[in-house]
């Protein structure tokens, strides 16, 4: 065998082999965390897509017998790649990010780059260059378009006042995995699209390093995996787990709805193991209820608590000062009140309490 078919086979087996091992691994904090759970499976699908397309031309020698074909296929590969990346890491960067109109949107992109790449195989040369050329242009701005929103929304989320353990905490870590990695991805994708056009020996060299670019992607991964088995473990000993009877649910029912009466929702970084402690029962049971009975986690749960009470603040007394309505309603500063007021309601606290004042 030649030197690129060694380098081929090499990334099949690297490649098919982390993706079936991360599709494998996980555990309850991973299927019960959105982030974490999407970053997991949709990285496991680029590995064993990229392991697919791999073995393509490793089985039919593309790049040899039809050098048109090896380049058409390597731009589906790369743009489906990404476009899967783009559904699974857009909404890190906001919330309201992935709309039915951008879906719509980067469905067309996707068609359109991959129809130009294959439709460059019936034109000639001239004219194929060209739709090559616009297929690739397509591709290099949406990997760019993705790279700078990912950023720009990590930086604004650095500087954001976090509670630990809290869904914007989760969020967090999982764009920084993605911001650590995407320059470098984005980088080596480019590349491919090139790489490909030259002789056997570059490209061979050239997969052998990618074998390391995906190395440290999985490895990436099972760090954030590794992190979220440790802090599952540290709640489930400081909630005394062994030492506490579960609760039966008609008792825990009455106990949260007579918690929730209290205001003690309101209670600055309050936490699901504190307020485990507090109604007599242990965190696992109390999460699985907040899950089962109001269809969110503890955090989405609590701040949709503050935030209707903040709600109710803002439309009974108008001359309160917004800064005092979120620290009487638990938020952690103005901002925080603020981000988590418009994630919810679309508005400001201030715009939205001029069109509901006195209704309350």
């Amino acid at each position: 065998m030649t030197l690129l078919k060694y380098s081929q086979l090499a990334y099949i087996v690297e490649t098919l082999v982390l993706g079936v091992t991360l599709a494998l691994i996980g555990n309850e904090r991973i299927r019960s965390t959105y982030w974490l759970k999407q970053a997991k499976r949709m990285v496991a699908t680029v590995f064993i897509l990229a392991a697919v397309f791999t073995a393509i031309l490793y089985a039919y020698n593309l790049d040899s017998i039809n050098k048109k074909l090896d380049i058409s296929l390597t731009i589906t590969m790369l743009y489906l790649i990404t476009f899967l990346l783009t559904l699974a890491f857009s909404p890190l960067a906001s919330k309201s990010y992935l709309t039915p109109m951008r879906r719509i949107i980067s469905t067309f992109e996707f068609l359109c780059c991959t129809s130009l790449a294959w439709l460059s195989l019936w034109l000639n040369d001239l004219l194929s260059q060209i739709v090559l050329v616009a297929s690739i242009a397509i591709f290099i701005v949406e990997l760019v378009r993705l790279t700078l929103a990912l950023i720009y929304n990590y930086k604004t989320l650095s500087i954001q006042e976090r509670i630990p353990g809290s869904s914007e905490e989760e969020r967090f870590n999982c764009l920084s995995l993605v911001v650590r990695n995407i320059i470098l991805l984005s980088l080596f994708a480019i590349l491919h699209i090139f790489i490909v056009m030259l002789p056997e020996v570059p490209k061979a060299f050239f997969n052998f390093a990618v074998l390391f670019v995906w190395a440290y992607l999985f490895i990436q991964i099972i760090n954030l995996i590794i992190d979220s088995n440790h802090l599952e473990m540290s709640d489930l000993k400081t909630s005394s787990d062994d030492d506490v009877s579960l609760t039966p649910h008609a008792e825990l029912a009455q106990k949260v709805n007579n918690w929730i009466d209290s205001g003690a929702y309101c209670q600055p970084g309050i936490t699901m193991i504190q307020m485990a402690q507090l109604l007599s029962t242990n965190r696992t049971y109390l999460s699985k209820y907040i899950n089962t009975r109001y269809g969110c986690s503890f955090n989405t749960w609590l701040t949709q608590l503050r935030l209707t009470e903040a709600k109710r603040l803002l439309a009974s007394s108008p001359t309160l000062p917004i800064d005092s309505i979120a620290k009487m309603t638990g938020f952690a500063s103005k901002s925080h009140f603020i981000n988590s007021f418009k994630a919810s309601e679309k508005t400001t606290p201030g715009k939205w309490r001029m069109t509901n004042a006195g209704k309350r």
